[in-house]
């Protein structure tokens, strides 16, 4: 608790001063009955008791005014109360100020009441303190309370317990000696002191009772964290004590506690929703509690409002689907109204003070939106401000309510996809009831009549009213009656029916994406706050003695007596804080207005003395004068400066274009006289035609022209300036020397490689971790194109464009061949969170291949795994026949079909058809119907094409651009490669034994055990068993892994790996291997007679096991195992006298099957001997044997008949012998599951 530092004496008498004669003497000022009116609503320059006594002085005799600036108020005292001059100035003192509102005060007389100078000097002298017995009513209780805190000190509390207490007592004796007030004129709110998130008393008392939070204790302690403990929300009640002072939060400290709950506990959400809900939901509600009772209106506090709504708007959507043990939608929604109203009421208060929040369109908007069923929101929403209507978030709330209220459900919904993150999660709310009205809508428009029903595509439903997947469309259609099946509703009249209770809410996927930051940052409307550090009172030093301050050092006798002054401090503070606080605002206002009035006779009296009503005037003319002087003064100089200023700019502008005219007149006077060929000066007549005569020397002598001088022969010598010619020589250079170097730089840009790898990444999806791409360049072939020829530069200028030189490796090629390996990389490209090695593979094919080199590259695997092809078409001449254009086309399309069909079939590839052009020619549909591209993708041999047109002069840089367009566009339009997964091949088996045969025969064997019945019989477990291995050997050799062309042989090895198999792993031989591999597992099918004794039964059981071991060394090992069933189950039936006397006396049934069964297979797993391997490579370096499938081909399976009858034979066994028991199942659908069985007693 922070107490106002000032020291008592030792020698101070408790006792309050006596009245003196000037309090006596103003009692009969002090009015009774209605003598007084009272002011609201002055405006600030009004509210001064020198003008307001001056204008109700002319109404009746004014005895005093009281004046509160802060709260713009007034209070007139009148002289009498029976005369009329306070009635008549309540009815016309509303002409000082159209706002000012007037009513009668009412003002109850007291004995204890005191003068302002009286209870000043009280406090001021160190005699008096307290007043006598006749002007306090309990002065022996206040100095009983003194002395009672005063002995609290030094008192020692080790537990929390004991500190609670005495914290407990010291506020007791600060409520005796607090004076309550009844005078409602005077009331005033309690201002808060308490500089921590939890005062002091309340965490020793919660830690006591261990009534803390997860999120307030020391990890791995019952102890209470002081830096995290915050004031919990107690409901008000009757009996309930007043606050103190140091037991409410000031508005600093509550955005303090506001901060560390949205950084520390809100956007961390630790433990489970339920106590993260309930612990926010509690600690906010203390806040507001602490902004009621201190009566806080400020921007601030709004922002802490404003908080706490953000929060119950994101749990409205965030925890809807949270069980009501966790979340109470209802109450959430009464807190959130709750928020906003006292919102809206701050709002208008502070408008009143013409403060304005800038927040305020925002939750204006929240308010309507979560009204939008109430028909009285549109009349609130016409009464808002004309800033307010026009702002984008009430806009948005006016169109989602005509949206909602014209069951326009399709704008709804798009307003909810534009809508931000916490606008959505409002609406949210309204989505059942919208799909409910969308849904009865669609159902009468799209049904012709109540007899017929219409189908409804459950995809475009889905989409239309913005559900989660099919599966929450088809449960939300289902719920109100219709029928969905194979993804159409079944719309019809009759069988919609509105159910009365609404269907539970679900959060929605695209509200979700909307929260791209985290809650503390959505909560708080911005960037995370930064919380500092705070470091909470303490009233105990370290060796647990009370202090009564915030002490880590044991107090000496004189800090004992500091704190005993502090203490009555405190008390003081207490009992007179409001009393002190009126005073000293009147003292000083009385004090301003002596001293300007002393300055104001002062001043006055040097010159004249004006009366009263013309000071006022002096007053408020002094000021206006000076402005208008000053204005008239420096609009004079202004004006005067800025017209010299032009003259100056105009008289310069004329000086400035004479001396131009100037300059170009004498230089064309310059240039005639130099090119107009006169007659030299000086020349007689006889020689002038002898000087027109060309005699110059010719070439100029170089002497004379280094000198500037020009020979004329007989018109004699000419100076010149060789200035001029130099610099154009020059000029001429420097342009031959840019465009050689334009022309070099052009020429190594468009040879310059392209940057495959940035090209490719970004537009490759690369969520894994290898991507591989192939492309094959097809160009036309060099032996039928000199090296000169244009089709041949274009071709190399290809090659070099996808080379890579820098970062491509070493690839060792024979010229001669025509298919060849150009270019390999691997490079990693590195994302956010995620690494991926990207390996880029470049082939290129010139000419037509011979059936012979096709054959040879299917057998080297040359175009596995391909991404894409790009041809390049021969530069065509101009002009020519038609039979070379068909020899054109018709090669073009032979080279390209024939690649087309030597790789495999899957997957489908695109193409790329680059085109040589001159111009702009059109050549879009010459291609198409050249190459038959339509007739390519519609035999599946292409994906998709474009084509590309390139100019044929390569230093054109267009060339470049659309081949790197082209390259963007093939990355974007390639296949991904097959997703494989990959094991060995006994890991294979036995997982997919575990998988489908495993626990579907030991859950019959348990069901039929549980239920006393015999072993099921052996023929449906044979056949479970052996389907499982036929499906297993279908996925792993299926016709779509032969089609795959896959991988990319350039990058995977010999004997494979886990991310690429080895070359022949698809090859039908191969893939028939395996699937006789897996057959080999499986068993061959006994025969039991239905009865047969048991010595008979015993040897076919014998001779059905010797087919099970694959070598005859392990077959003693089964033959143990199944000797040792048979004799322990013989003896068990023998003890039990189950059978008949003698060797043959039991029955077929009493054979456990199921368990020799399970041996024979066991063994047929374990001994199991691989075949001869068709290939090498099959192998891997540790020895396994890898197999490669599609995960999704293993949820195929279906199981065969004969166990599907043995199971719904079990199932009427057990149902018949429970009821021979007296047992029924429960259980749903009537099926039988363990442990669900109840008995009947008595029936």
């Amino acid at each position: 608790i922070y107490l106002p530092s000032f020291t008592l004496p030792s020698t101070t008498d408790f006792s309050l001063p006596h009245r003196n004669q000037n309090s006596a003497k103003s009692d009969h000022l002090l009015p009774n009955g209605r003598s007084a009116i009272q002011c609201k609503h002055i405006p600030y320059h009004l509210n001064n008791k020198v003008v307001l006594k001056k204008y109700f002085s002319q109404f009746g005799n004014v005895q005093e005014v009281y004046i509160k600036r802060n709260k713009y108020m007034a209070v007139i005292y009148f002289g009498d109360h029976v005369s009329a001059g306070a009635a008549l100035a309540k009815e016309k003192g509303k002409r000082l100020h159209r706002n000012i509102v007037m009513f009668w005060h009412n003002q109850k007389s007291s004995n204890l009441s005191l003068t302002k100078l009286e209870l000043l000097r009280g406090l001021n002298q160190e005699e008096e303190l307290f007043s006598s017995d006749a002007q306090m009513k309990h002065p022996e209780s206040v100095r009983s309370a003194v002395y009672g805190v005063s002995s609290l000190m030094s008192r020692t509390a080790k537990t929390s317990e004991e500190k609670y207490r005495i914290l407990e007592q010291r506020d007791k004796i600060l409520r005796l000696a607090h004076i309550k007030r009844t005078d409602l004129d005077k009331a005033k709110p309690i201002v808060g002191t308490c500089p921590d998130m939890c005062p002091e008393k309340e965490r020793y008392m919660r830690e006591s009772r261990q009534q803390l939070s997860i999120f307030e204790l020391l990890p791995g302690t019952s102890k209470v964290d002081h830096t995290a403990a915050i004031k919990e929300y107690s409901r008000s009640s009757a009996d309930q004590e007043e606050p103190l002072p140091h037991d409410l939060r000031p508005s600093s400290v509550l955005s303090m506690t506001m901060d560390y709950l949205i950084t520390h506990v809100m956007n961390k959400m630790e433990g489970n929703t339920r106590e993260w809900y309930d612990f926010i939901w509690n600690r906010t509600r203390g806040v507001r509690k602490d902004i009621t009772q201190q009566n806080l209106c400020d921007p601030l506090t709004v922002s802490l409002l404003e908080k706490c709504t953000r929060f119950h708007i994101h749990c409205a959507h965030h925890l809807c689907e949270e069980p009501v043990s966790s979340f109470d939608a209802k109450i959430n929604n009464e807190n959130m109204i709750k928020c906003l109203q006292s919102l809206k009421e701050m709002y208008q208060d502070l408008a009143n003070m013409d403060i304005y929040c800038k927040r305020e369109a925002e939750f204006r908007a929240y308010s309507v939106l979560l009204n939008l069923n109430n028909g009285d929101v549109l009349r609130e929403l016409q009464q808002f401000q004309p800033t307010l209507c026009n702002s984008p978030e009430v806009v948005f709330a006016a169109q989602a309510l005509i949206a909602l209220n014209t069951n326009n459900f399709v704008k709804f919904f798009k307003l909810v996809q534009t809508a931000s993150y916490l606008n959505s999660c409002i609406l949210h709310s309204y989505f059942n009831q919208v799909r409910r009205n969308a849904l009865k809508i669609l159902n009468t428009a799209y049904t012709i009549n109540s007899q017929r029903s219409t189908t409804f595509p459950l995809r475009d439903l889905m989409h239309m009213l913005l559900f989660r997947d099919d599966k929450e469309a088809a449960d939300f259609v289902t719920y109100y009656g219709l029928h969905v099946s194979n993804g159409w509703v079944q719309l019809n009249r009759l069988r919609f029916k509105e159910s009365k209770r609404c269907f539970k809410p679900k959060i929605s996927a695209f509200i979700k994406e909307k929260l791209t930051g985290s809650i503390g940052e959505i909560i708080n409307g911005g960037p995370l706050p930064s919380v500092i550090q705070h470091i909470p009172v303490c009233s105990f030093n370290k060796e647990n003695l009370y202090t009564g301050e915030n002490s880590e050092i044991e107090p000496s006798n004189s800090d004992q007596k500091t704190n005993l002054n502090m203490t009555v401090s405190l008390l003081l503070t207490v009992c007179f804080s409001k009393d002190i606080k009126e005073v000293v605002e009147e003292l000083v206002q009385d004090i301003v207005e002596e001293e300007c009035q002393e300055i104001i006779n002062f001043s006055t009296a040097l010159c004249y003395t004006p009366k009263e009503g013309q000071r006022a005037q002096i007053f408020s003319c002094s000021e206006e004068t000076c402005i208008n002087l000053v204005t008239l003064f420096l609009e004079d100089e202004i004006f005067q400066t800025a017209r010299e200023t032009l003259q100056e700019f105009q008289h310069f502008h004329k000086c400035l274009w004479r001396w131009r005219n100037v300059v170009i007149n004498q230089k064309k006077m310059k240039r005639k006289l130099r090119v107009f060929p006169a007659a030299p000066c000086y020349v007689e007549n006889t020689n002038e035609l002898k000087a027109l005569l060309p005699s110059a020397e010719c070439p100029i002598p170089k002497e004379y022209f280094s000198k500037g001088i020009l020979d004329l022969g007989h018109a004699g010598k000419l100076g010149i300036s060789c200035i001029r010619l130099n610099r154009l020589r020059n000029e001429m250079i420097h342009q031959m020397k840019v465009q050689y170097f334009y022309q070099k730089l052009l020429r190594e840009a468009a040879w310059t490689p392209l940057d495959l790898p940035s090209l490719i990444s970004e537009h490759l999806a690369l969520q894994r971790e290898h991507v591989f791409w192939k492309v094959v360049l097809v160009l036309p072939d060099n032996e039928m194109h000199p090296s000169g020829d244009l089709s041949r530069i274009l071709g190399n200028w290809l090659k070099v464009k996808f080379m890579g030189a820098e970062i491509s490796k070493k690839v060792n090629n024979n010229a001669k061949d025509k298919i060849q390996t150009l270019a390999l990389f691997q490079y990693i490209k590195q994302q956010e969170d995620w690494a991926t090695q990207v390996n880029v593979c470049v082939k290129v094919v010139q000419g037509i291949l011979s059936d012979a080199e096709l054959e040879t590259a299917k057998s080297q695997k040359d175009f596995l795994g391909t991404s894409g092809f790009i041809l390049l078409l021969p530069v065509r001449e101009k002009n020519e026949d038609s039979t070379k254009i068909d020899e054109f086309w018709f090669s073009a399309l032979l080279q390209l079909r024939k690649l087309l069909e030597a790789k495999p079939v899957l997957p489908v590839i695109p193409l790329i058809i680059l085109v040589p052009i001159q111009g702009k020619d059109e050549i879009e549909k010459d291609v198409e119907k050249g190459l038959l591209l339509q007739d390519l993708i519609s035999s599946e041999l292409i994906s998709d094409y474009i084509i590309v047109k390139i100019s044929s002069f390569l230093n054109d840089l267009e060339a470049n651009l659309q081949v790197s367009k082209a390259v963007k566009w093939l990355a974007s339009h390639s296949p991904r490669h097959p997703k494989l997964c990959c094991q060995t091949l006994s890991q294979f088996v036995e997982d997919g034994v575990h998988r489908e045969f495993s626990r579907r025969f030991f859950w019959d064997r348990k069901e039929r055990r549980l239920a006393g019945l015999a072993s099921q019989k052996p023929g449906p477990i044979i056949d479970l068993y052996n389907s499982v291995l036929q499906f297993l050997a279908d996925v792993i050799s299926s016709e779509w892994l032969s089609n795959l062309s896959w991988p990319v042989p350039e990058f995977a090895e010999p004997e494979g790996t886990g991310q690429l198999p080895h070359l022949y792993w698809n090859t039908p031989r191969h893939l028939a291997w395996l699937k006789e591999a897996v057959l080999s597992f499986q068993i061959p099918q006994i025969d039991i007679p239905p009865s047969a004794p048991w010595n008979f039964i015993c040897t076919t059981i014998f001779q059905y096991i010797s087919q099970i071991p694959s070598s005859h060394q392990t077959q003693p090992v089964l033959q143990v195992q199944v000797e040792n069933l048979l004799s322990g189950i013989y003896f068990k039936l023998k003890d039990k006298e189950l059978a008949s006397s003698g060797e043959g006396g039991f029955s077929v049934k009493d054979i456990p099957w199921d368990a020799i069964i399970s041996l024979c297979i066991n063994h047929r797993l374990k001994d199991w001997m691989p075949l001869t391997l068709p290939t090498v490579s099959a192998l891997s370096r540790d020895g396994e044997i890898r197999v490669y499938f599609s995960k999704d081909h293993l949820s195929e399976f279906t199981r065969p008949s004969s166990w599907e009858r043995a199971r719904l034979r079990t199932q009427r066994e057990i149902q018949q012998s429970y009821e021979r028991c007296g047992y029924i199942l429960l259980g749903a659908g009537g099926g039988f599951k363990h442990g669900i069985v109840s008995r009947i007693i008595g029936k």
